[in-house]
């Protein structure tokens, strides 16, 4: 697991954002900005002259996978799938941004074409100025700027294959921008072009090499890390599956899905046919996928050739009974790289357990972690007067409770050029935390130290801040960033120079501190489900996870638990090995353990299981729960409490049918809790279970019940909540007090009476026993 951890973390620096490195020699800028998505405007298109070609049409540029037969497909990513986030803008007179990307060690490109959709500034001079492509340090196509279309130009560039490499490889687009023939500043704000990262693309026609099967490659070719296109691989059973070949599907999503999790991924399933393509197959001997019928002698694996297509493979799990089945995928899930040839006994493989909040990708929240632990160091560096986002992705445990502290604890060593040429006042180091401004950090200001320093030939400083990051800022995937924004100081007409090599960087020992929280949560909160799979990752390995699905699961219903399985695993970086797969209610063996129901609405008809729900099923009709009057007047005096049962109860009637997410606590076990994932129709599960991660579907989800309605999510609190956690008695008091001020307060008066009434009265008893001349006794 701790090489793959590796792999994908090496992967997602390369396709990260914090990627987009600038390599100006005079002034390098590239900025997201809001203002350019005027890129995107459907303005008249303008002909082009030279050897590119126009492109009459502005549509979208969707990701597209399309397979065309004897081992090609066409593939087309926008920069926004090649992870540019928002719009690209090159500025000054040398801006340059570059762009990696992949290409699988199994493919070759046979075509390509890029195609830019850009707008530019039209104070910029026409015979001076160009946008230059380059693939891997080779110009393809130099772009001139003629003044007609710089109010919106798309433009469509062939790309030699052979300068497309299997591995890394990077798209560079340098703007040469002058807006006059004698001395200019080279940051005027006439210099500038904006690249669309939607309507902008690569579009690639690959042939797939036929490589002979070989487990040593694994997971190669089923995951390439260097596939751009999202991971997209059927899970084929013989029959319907079995609760067996269920968890053993779940260990191999979950492994899978941990892999890809910078791109996306969906497993669909299909019962007794082979799919085109790339599969993984489950196989015991009562359940056989025809055409590839094979003695079965215990837990084990192959991989072979597609019998209809030379050019895929399908990678056999197989076992004679559940038990060996659940074994084999998870010897093949922790044996990356070390297994031989086409076929693996795993009989003697070992599955490693883990300790409650023990996952790889989480951050160990009872020590000082260095931001070099968490990101390469490479990330955060960064070169130019604006270099971008340096950012530190990292996970955290979803039920973190900061109170009293405000949050984390930052402290940050930053590091940024020195000179008579920056304006140190105007320049800033501005952080933010998931696209959240926290505050500024100063470039110091020249003095006695760097007057002796600059004597010297030291052209850099380093400054210190600490600085508190919010607790409802962190969630359980984090992004840390730091924009530096360098100002150059004026120095008048054509007079001096900027400097060439501009660096910044946050340095590797700055430390970030998590040990002020506790692991505590108020629930239900389907906010912390979506976020981090919590309550049931709380255990990396789900050893304290239930699964009930229907009697006659459907393709549909596999899928949206094979995709539920792989984000489990992208949270944590551990496959589901320990996990229990049910068919019915079953109380004893559902005690102590945390519950997720995936199926259909009536599902809800279990009424031992959802007594506590909010929505239950009366008469075949889907209804919200009624409140008693007792919650409902607790709800009024509890801060975050007033519960929205009516606005539930209009919004699940007035739809035709249900489509959601609920949670409620466990009927069986305290402090356990129940997350149902249900659906009128399971044809639609895979979509939404397929959103629920997303970042719009994480800023809509809250409470105990999400209603769908499209790629939309309507929230709402039903139930009350109660808390989940070990935080300390003494500390749950005092929070407790400290949100209800009115009861804090009268709690302090009737403390004052208890305590202050008896005293008055043994004061008023001194006093008298004073002037009757009496003494104490």
């Amino acid at each position: 697991m701790s090489d793959r951890k590796q792999q994908n973390t090496r992967m997602a620096h390369r396709v990260g954002v914090s990627a987009l490195a600038l390599f100006l020699s005079v002034t390098p800028v590239v900025s997201a900005s809001a203002q350019t998505a005027a890129v995107a405007q459907t303005t008249p298109l303008q002909n082009r002259t030279g050897a590119s070609t126009t492109v009459n049409t502005r549509p979208a540029a969707p990701a597209m996978v399309e397979r065309l037969g004897q081992g090609q497909r066409q593939l087309r990513a926008s920069l926004r799938d090649l992870q540019v986030r928002q719009s690209v803008r090159l500025q000054g007179v040398q801006g340059e941004v570059g762009i990696p990307f992949t290409s699988r060690n199994d493919e070759v490109v046979k075509s390509g074409n890029l195609v830019l959709d850009f707008a530019y500034s039209p104070s910029m001079l026409e015979d001076l100025s160009s946008i230059t492509v380059l693939v891997n340090d080779e110009v393809v196509r130099s772009l001139p700027l003629p003044k007609s279309g710089a109010d919106g130009t798309r433009v469509q560039i062939p790309l030699d294959p052979a300068l497309i490499v299997p591995g890394d490889n990077r798209l560079n687009l340098r703007l040469i921008g002058h807006y006059t023939r004698d001395c200019e500043d080279p940051l005027h704000s006439s210099l500038w072009a904006n690249i669309s990262n939607v309507r902008s693309y690569l579009d690639l026609r690959v042939q797939r090499l036929g490589i002979a099967p070989d487990l040593q490659t694994f997971p190669a070719p089923f995951f390439d890390q260097y596939d751009v296109a999202p991971l997209k691989l059927p899970f084929v059973f013989g029959t319907a599956p079995s609760n067996g070949d269920l968890e053993a599907a779940a260990t191999m999503a979950s492994a899978l899905g941990a892999m890809a999790s910078y791109r996306g991924f969906a497993f669909p399933a299909a019962f007794n046919t082979l799919p085109d393509g790339d599969a993984v197959v489950f196989m015991t001997p009562d359940q056989m996928v025809p055409g590839l019928e094979r003695t079965i002698n215990g837990p084990s694996v192959a991989v072979v050739r597609h019998p209809r297509d030379p050019y895929s493979s399908l990678l056999l799990i197989m076992g004679r009974d559940a038990a060996e089945l659940k074994q084999a995928a998870a010897g093949v899930a922790y044996s990356q790289g070390n297994l031989k040839s086409d076929f693996a006994d795993l009989a003697g493989s070992s599955i490693p357990t883990y300790m409650p909040n023990s996952a790889p990708r989480w951050v160990n929240v009872k020590k000082v972690m260095q931001l070099g632990e968490l990101v390469e160091a490479t990330d955060l560096v960064g070169m130019g007067l604006q270099p971008g986002r340096l950012q530190a992705n990292f996970r955290l445990p979803p039920d973190l409770f900061f109170w009293p502290s405000e949050g984390a604890k930052l402290k940050s060593h930053y590091r940024y050029p020195r000179g008579e040429w920056l304006d140190t006042r105007r320049s800033r180091l501005d952080l933010t935390v998931n696209g959240q401004y926290i505050r500024s950090l100063p470039i110091k200001t020249q003095n006695l130290f760097s007057s002796l320093a600059a004597e010297k030939g030291i052209t850099s400083a380093q400054s210190t801040a600490v600085t508190t990051l919010p607790a409802y800022t962190l969630f359980g995937q984090n992004e840390l960033g730091f924009n530096y924004d360098l100002q150059v100081a004026d120095p008048g007409q054509c007079v001096g120079r900027l400097p060439n090599n501009v660096l910044t960087s946050i340095e590797p020992n700055s430390t970030v501190d998590f040990r002020s929280a506790h692991h505590a949560a108020r629930m239900p909160n389907l906010a912390l489900f979506t976020g981090g799979g919590f309550p049931f990752t709380r255990m990396p390995d789900l050893a304290d996870t239930a699964v009930l699905v229907g009697e006659n699961i459907t393709a549909g219903e596999v899928e949206a638990f094979l995709q539920l399985m792989g984000q489990f695993g992208n949270s944590t970086g551990v496959p589901t090995t320990r996990l229990t797969v049910m068919r019915s209610v079953q109380p004893s063996r559902m005690a102590d353990k945390d519950i997720l129901v995936i199926g259909r609405s009536d599902l809800a008809n279990h009424q031992a299981l959802f007594e506590k729900s909010p929505v239950r099923i009366r008469e075949r009709r889907l209804e919200v729960t009624h409140l008693t009057p007792l919650e409902r007047f607790f709800g009024w005096f509890t801060p975050g409490g007033r519960h929205e049962a009516d606005e539930a109860t209009l919004a699940v009637s007035s739809a035709s049918g249900f489509e959601g997410v609920t949670s409620f606590a466990s009927p069986f076990t305290k402090d356990r809790h129940v997350v149902a994932v249900l659906s009128s129709q399971t044809s639609t599960l895979p979509q939404m279970t397929s959103l629920l991660p997303t970042a719009d579907a994480k800023a809509q989800i809250r409470g105990d019940l999400v209603i769908r309605n499209g790629d939309e999510f309507k929230a709402f609190q039903v139930k009350p909540t109660k808390w989940r956690g070990d935080l300390p008695w003494w500390l749950a008091i005092g929070y407790w007090f400290s949100q209800r001020p009115v009861v804090m307060a009268l709690a302090a008066l009737l403390a004052s009476i208890i305590v202050g009434f008896p005293l008055y009265y043994a004061l008023k008893a001194h006093g008298r026993r004073r002037l009757t001349g009496k003494k104490d006794a």
